[in-house]
C-alpha cells in the first residue's frame, strides 16, 4: 500500500526530526532504498533514545520513528486486518466545533491471526541502544471496533 507523505504533524510518540520525514518520503518515492531508511531511523532512534535517557526517563521508547502512523501499522501486521484508503469522519470535534478526517480506515476482512513476529526487529534494535527499559506502545485490541464499529468486520470474519 502506497504511503502519503510525511509531515512533521503525523501522529508519533515524539516529533519527527526533519531528516527522517525527508528520508520516509524519498522511501516513499523510491528514491532511497529500504537499508537506507532503515540507516536513517537508527539515527534518528538512537538520538531520541540519548534524548529520553538525558531527561531522565526510566522506561524508554523508539519515538515510533518505524512507523507510518502509530497503530496501524502494527494492527496490519496481523492477518485479517488490512488498512484502506477510505476517508471517514471522526466524531471528536475542535475547540471551534470542527471534526478531523483520517485515511487510515482499517477493517477486518478475514480471521484474525497472529502468524508472525509484528514489530519484533524495531522492539530489538531499541533493547540494543538504551540503558533503561525499553517500550513499545501498541494499541488495544478493541480499537478495531471502537474506531469503525461493526461496518469495519466482514460478517463472515
Amino acid at each position: 500500500m502506497p504511503i502519503a507523505p510525511f509531515r512533521a504533524d503525523h501522529v508519533g510518540s515524539l516529533l519527527r526530526p526533519a531528516y527522517l520525514i525527508e528520508a520516509r518520503n524519498k522511501h516513499a518515492l523510491g528514491t532511497i532504498d529500504a537499508a537506507a531508511l532503515r540507516a536513517i531511523e537508527d539515527r534518528a532512534i538512537s538520538e531520541v533514545v540519548q534524548l529520553q535517557e538525558s531527561a531522565g526517563l526510566k522506561a524508554i521508547t523508539d519515538g515510533e520513528f518505524r512507523r507510518a502512523h502509530w497503530l496501524v501499522d502494527f494492527l496490519t501486521g496481523f492477518d485479517g486486518i488490512a488498512a484502506t484508503k477510505s476517508d471517514y469522519t471522526i466524531t471528536f470535534k475542535g475547540k471551534g466545533g470542527e471534526t478531523a478526517t483520517t485515511s487510515s480506515m482499517m477493517v477486518v476482512n478475514g480471521p484474525v491471526r497472529h502468524q508472525q513476529p509484528i514489530m519484533a526487529d524495531h522492539f530489538a534494535y531499541l533493547k540494543s541502544v538504551v540503558k533503561q527499559t525499553p517500550k513499545l506502545c501498541i494499541p488495544s485490541p478493541t480499537y478495531m471496533h471502537m474506531r469503525g464499529g461493526r461496518k469495519v468486520v466482514d460478517r463472515k470474519a
